[in-house]
C-alpha cells in the first residue's frame, strides 16, 4: 500500500513539475516579448521627440531668415553703402536672439561700391577678399538663386574661414520689383546642432546619424558605431533605400541592430537610430532572474502542498482504521461468549436462538466494513463514501433498530458499538 502511495505522489508532483515549468515558461518568454516591443515603442517615441524638436529648432531658422531677408537694409545697402554698418549691426543683434548661429550674412549679386563680395557678422569679409573666392561658388548661393524665393539647407559642408561643419539656410532677397539682389544665409555648426539634439535626453545607448540628401551618414550621437564605417558600408546605405519601410532590423560589422529612421521635413534629411538587439534583450535579463525565483518558489509551495495533503489523507485514513478496530476489539470485551469462528454456531440451536444470529450479524458487518477500509484504503474519499451510504449505512441502521427490539444488555453494547462506528465514518467525511 505505501509503494503504491509514494508511485503515486512521485508522478502527481512530476506532473506538477512539468505543468509549472511550461506554463512558466511561457509566461516568462511572452512577457519578455512584451518588454522588448515596449522597449522598441519607447525607443520609437524617443526618435519620434528627437525629430520633432529637431525640425522645430530648424524651423526657428526658417522664420528667422523669412523675416530678415525682407529687411529694408538688405536691399539699400547693395545700392548705399551707408547701410553697411547699419547692416553690420542687424546681423549682430539677430546672432545674439538666436544663439545657435554661427554666422549671418549677405552676399550680393554685385560687388558693394566698396567693394565687399559678402556683408557679414562675425566679419569675416576682410579675409574673403584677399582669397580667390566668390559666393557663386557656394551651394548655398547657386541653390537659392536657382529656386527663387524658397528656404535652402545645404548638406553639411566645411566652411572656408572656420574649417567647421556647417549646414547653411538660406534665400533670395529681392528688391520692390521682384529682382534678385542677393542671397541671404545664415550658418550653424554641425557640432552645435549635436549639442541640441544631445539636449533631448535620448537614450545613452542609441546611435543617431543625419543622412544627407547624398546618403551620407553624419554622426549626431555616437555610443557603438561612428559615421566613417558606416559610410563604407554600401550595403547598410543600399538596405535603407530598399526595404521600403522605416524600421527592421540589420546586421552592422556582424551584429544584429535595430535600426529606425525619420524623414525631416525642413530639410528632407534621415534622421537614424540604431540599437544594439544585445542592448535590447540585456533590458529583460533581470526581469527573466526575478520571474524565475518567483516561479521557482510557487512551484516548491505547491509540491509541499501536495505532499502535505497527501500526508494528511493517509494520516485521516490510517486513524480511521485504527479507531475501528479498537472498537472492535473493545466490544468483544463486552460479548466474550461470541466467538468468530463460525464453527461455534453447532453450540446453539439456531432455530431457537435468534438473538445469536443478530449478534454474528453485527460482528461480521463490523469486520466487513473494517475489512474494506483496510482494502480500499488508496480510493478517493468520494469511493468510500459512496459504498458505505449505499450499502452498510443500511445495514446498520436495520441492526440498530432490531437490537433495539432485544432490550438487553449484549444488545445496548452492541447498539454503542455500532452508533460508535456511525459517528467515527462522519467524522471523517
Amino acid at each position: 500500500m505505501k509503494k503504491f502511495f509514494y508511485r503515486l505522489l512521485f508522478w502527481i508532483i512530476l506532473i506538477f513539475l512539468f505543468v509549472g515549468f511550461f506554463l512558466g515558461n511561457l509566461y516568462i518568454k511572452s512577457s519578455n516579448l512584451n518588454l522588448q516591443n515596449k522597449y522598441i515603442k519607447d525607443f520609437e517615441i524617443s526618435l519620434d521627440l528627437v525629430n520633432t524638436s529637431l525640425n522645430e529648432f530648424l524651423l526657428n531658422f526658417e522664420s528667422a531668415i523669412y523675416m530678415l531677408s525682407s529687411n529694408e537694409n538688405l536691399i539699400k545697402v547693395t545700392t548705399n553703402t551707408n547701410y553697411y554698418n547699419s547692416t553690420i549691426n542687424l546681423f549682430k543683434s539677430f546672432q545674439e536672439s538666436y544663439s545657435s548661429t554661427a554666422y549671418a550674412y549677405f552676399a550680393p549679386i554685385n560687388k558693394l561700391d566698396n567693394g565687399k563680395k559678402l556683408i557679414t557678422w562675425p566679419d569675416t569679409s576682410n579675409e574673403l577678399s584677399t582669397k580667390d573666392w566668390f559666393p557663386i561658388s557656394r551651394p548655398w548661393y547657386n541653390l537659392a538663386i536657382k529656386n527663387k524665393n524658397l528656404i535652402i539647407w545645404t548638406d553639411p559642408y566645411t566652411d572656408a574661414t572656420t574649417k567647421e561643419q556647417t549646414l547653411t539656410v538660406s534665400k533670395t532677397v529681392q528688391d520692390k520689383n521682384d529682382n534678385i539682389i542677393g542671397v541671404l544665409a545664415i550658418d550653424i555648426f554641425l557640432k552645435d546642432l549635436k549639442n541640441k539634439i544631445k539636449e533631448f535626453k535620448t537614450p545613452n545607448k542609441f546611435d543617431i546619424f543625419l543622412i544627407d540628401k547624398e546618403g551620407n551618414f553624419i554622426e549626431i550621437v555616437s555610443n557603438n558605431l561612428n559615421s566613417n564605417k558606416l559610410n563604407t558600408n554600401y550595403k547598410l546605405k543600399e538596405n535603407l533605400n530598399l526595404k521600403g519601410k522605416n524600421n527592421y532590423y540589420d546586421y552592422i560589422n556582424d551584429e544584429k541592430y535595430y535600426i529606425s529612421y525619420k524623414i525631416n521635413p525642413s530639410t528632407n534629411w534621415k534622421l537614424i537610430s540604431m540599437i544594439n538587439y544585445n542592448d535590447i534583450l540585456e533590458e529583460t535579463k533581470q526581469f527573466k532572474k526575478d520571474m524565475f525565483i518567483i516561479i521557482s518558489l510557487v512551484i516548491s509551495f505547491g509540491i509541499l502542498s501536495i505532499i502535505y495533503i497527501f500526508i494528511s489523507m493517509n494520516n485521516s485514513i490510517k486513524t480511521l482504521s485504527l479507531s475501528l478496530k479498537e472498537n472492535i476489539k473493545k466490544d468483544k470485551t463486552n460479548h466474550k461468549f461470541i466467538d468468530h469462528n463460525f464453527n461455534l454456531l453447532k453450540e446453539f440451536d439456531l432455530k431457537s436462538n435468534p438473538d445469536i444470529i443478530l449478534y454474528f450479524k453485527c460482528e461480521n458487518l463490523i469486520n466487513d466494513i473494517n475489512c474494506f477500509f483496510n482494502n480500499n484504503i488508496s480510493k478517493s474519499k468520494n469511493e468510500i463514501h459512496n459504498v458505505l451510504i449505499n450499502e452498510y449505512d443500511i445495514k446498520i441502521n436495520l441492526l440498530i433498530k432490531d437490537l433495539t427490539q432485544l432490550n438487553n444488555n449484549i444488545a445496548k453494547n452492541y447498539i454503542d458499538s455500532l452508533v460508535k462506528l456511525k459517528n467515527n465514518l462522519s467524522d471523517f467525511f
